[in-house]
C-alpha cells in the first residue's frame, strides 16, 4: 500500500468470532429480548386493566367471555375472585372447574388477572390449542419465538426459570392454563406431548428457586382429567368450582352495567328475569344474553326497561327461545336435527332416548324452560 503526500493509511484487522463465540453472542441477544418482552407484557396487561369502558353502545357483552379490559363491568364474581386469588397465592398448583357457561375464562381474564397485576405479579393466560403447551406458554411472551432458535429450543423449565428470575423480589409468575381439556385431544396432542409437558412441569414444580404458580382449568364434567397431576399433587383439595350466579350476584350483574350507561330498569323486570332463569342458580351466559338483547343488541341502547318494553321483547324466556330458534335455523338442513339432539341431551342428560324423533320432540317441548 503506497501513500503519497499527506495521505495516511489505516489498517484495522477484524477478528472473526469463533462458532462458540457466535452462539454465546446470539444467546445473549435472545435472552435480552426475552427480558424486554417480560417488561412489555406487564406494561400491556396493565394498560388493558386501566382502559376505560366505552361510553356508548351496549354495556353488556354478548356470549363472548369477558377480557382483561372488561374487568370493570365483570360484576357478580367478587367473592369468587377473592377466593381464587388467595388460593393461587398460597398454592403452587390450583385447579378451576365449572359447568360450561359459568364464566371460567371470564374469571381468569377479567377477575384473577387484574387482581394479580394489582400486586405487581405477572399472569400469563394460555389457552390450549393445536400447538404444544410449551409453545403456547412461550408465545404469550414472544409471539415470534419461532425466529429465536435458542429460546425456541430451550427447555420449558429453563425458560420459566429465566422469566421468574427476571421479576423483582416478592413478585411471582402465574401460568393460567385455560381449556386444559384440549390437551387430551389425541388428534392434536399425542401421549408423548403430554409426557414431555408433565416432565417439564414436574421439574418446574420441584425447583425451589422457581417463583411460579400454576392454574389449570377444565369443565366440571371433565374434572377427571386433572388426575394427570395426581403423582405430584392431589386435585380435589386444590380445586375450586365456579358455581352459577346466586340471586344477589345476578341482580348486581344486571343493574351495575345498566346504571353505568344510564339505563333505568324497573324492579319487576329484574325479578322476572331472575325468576325465569332459575330463581337462585342462574346461568351467567343466559343472563348475559338476555341483558344484551334488552339493552338493544347491536342497535341503539334502550334507555328504559319498563315491564311494557320487557314484555314486548318476549320476556327472558322469549328472548332465549328466539335466539335458539335463529341459531338452529342458521344451520344447514342436514345439521338442524343433530343440533336438536345435542341440545336435548344437554337439557336433560338422563332422558331416555328411544328414537331421534322422540328426542327432538321432547327437546322442543322442554326448550322453552331449559333455555
Amino acid at each position: 500500500i503506497t501513500a503519497e503526500g499527506s495521505a495516511q493509511v489505516s489498517i484495522t484487522q477484524i477478528a472473526q468470532l469463533s462458532q462458540v463465540e457466535e452462539e454465546s453472542e446470539r444467546r445473549k441477544v435472545e435472552l435480552d429480548l426475552l427480558r424486554r418482552a417480560i417488561d412489555q407484557k406487564y406494561a400491556e396487561l396493565s394498560q388493558l386493566v386501566e382502559t376505560p369502558l366505552p361510553t356508548h353502545g351496549n354495556p353488556y357483552l354478548f356470549l363472548q367471555p369477558f377480557g382483561i379490559a372488561d374487568h370493570a363491568r365483570f360484576v357478580g364474581r367478587e367473592n369468587e375472585i377473592a377466593e381464587l386469588y388467595e388460593r393461587v397465592i398460597q398454592n403452587a398448583v390450583t385447579f378451576l372447574t365449572g359447568n360450561n357457561g359459568t364464566g371460567k375464562t371470564s374469571l381468569l381474564k377479567a377477575g384473577l388477572t387484574p387482581a394479580l397485576l394489582k400486586w405487581k405479579h405477572l399472569p400469563l393466560v394460555v389457552s390450549v390449542n393445536s400447538e404444544t403447551l410449551e409453545a403456547g406458554i412461550k408465545k404469550e411472551l414472544l409471539p415470534n419465538i419461532d425466529s429465536t432458535t435458542f429460546l425456541k429450543n430451550m427447555a420449558l423449565t429453563e425458560f420459566i426459570r429465566v422469566v421468574a428470575s427476571a421479576l423483582p423480589d416478592g413478585q411471582l409468575l402465574f401460568v393460567l392454563v385455560d381449556d386444559f381439556e384440549g390437551f387430551f385431544n389425541d388428534g392434536e396432542h399425542s401421549e408423548s406431548d403430554r409426557n414431555a409437558f408433565y416432565n417439564e412441569w414436574q421439574r418446574c414444580l420441584s425447583g425451589a428457586a422457581l417463583k411460579v404458580h400454576w392454574l389449570f382449568c377444565v369443565p366440571s364434567n371433565l374434572q377427571h382429567l386433572l388426575n394427570f397431576f395426581k403423582r405430584e399433587v392431589q386435585p380435589n383439595p386444590n380445586t375450586i368450582s365456579v358455581a352459577p350466579f346466586d340471586r344477589a350476584s345476578a341482580q348486581a350483574a344486571i343493574l351495575k352495567p345498566a346504571k353505568g350507561r344510564g339505563i333505568r330498569v324497573d324492579e319487576g323486570v329484574v325479578s322476572s328475569i331472575l325468576d325465569v332463569l332459575g330463581g337462585k342458580d342462574i346461568d351467567p351466559a343466559a343472563l348475559q344474553l338476555v341483558c344484551y338483547m334488552l339493552a338493544g343488541g347491536r342497535s341503539a341502547c334502550s334507555p328504559e326497561w319498563t315491564m311494557e318494553y320487557y314484555s314486548a321483547q318476549g320476556k327472558a324466556d322469549g328472548i332465549l327461545r328466539d335466539y335458539l330458534d335463529r341459531t338452529i335455523e342458521e344451520l344447514g338442513p342436514l345439521e338442524r336435527e343433530p343440533a336438536w339432539q345435542v341440545l336435548a341431551v344437554l337439557a336433560n342428560p338422563s332422558m331416555p332416548i328411544s328414537t331421534e324423533e322422540q328426542l327432538v320432540e321432547k327437546l322442543k317441548k322442554r326448550s322453552r324452560a331449559a333455555f
